[in-house]
């Protein structure tokens, strides 16, 4: 498979991070990122697609509701990722708004 060559600016902090791993695992910096971007991507098309489902739609709405997300929060010492949230309600409201136009007369 051909690769692209990017340029990223990272974190020191999580360059340092992705350093130690790889050196860990006894793999190169890219191995590990292309890993790292792999699992991301998988995991945001599958968040993304799930959206898209009415019942995984309910369970995104009441998980990224705002007291949900608090307790949750707490209990693990973590925030999720503000983007996730905002896409989940986004993708909600205009999920919402196109069930809720009339849908059009077949001719």
């Amino acid at each position: 498979m051909a690769k692209a060559l990017i340029s990223v600016r990272v974190d020191e902090d999580l360059l340092r991070q992705i350093d130690e791993i790889a050196e860990k695992e006894g793999v190169t910096r890219t191995e590990i990122i292309e890993t790292a971007l792999f699992n991301g991507v998988k995991s945001e098309r599958e968040f993304v697609e799930n959206l898209e489902k009415p019942l995984q739609r309910m369970v995104m709405k009441f998980m990224t509701s705002r007291p949900l997300v608090d307790l949750i929060s707490g209990v693990v010492g973590k925030q999720p990722s503000k983007r996730r949230v905002t896409l989940a309600h986004k993708g909600l409201r205009n999920q919402q708004a196109t069930e809720l136009k009339p849908k059009e007369a077949k001719e």
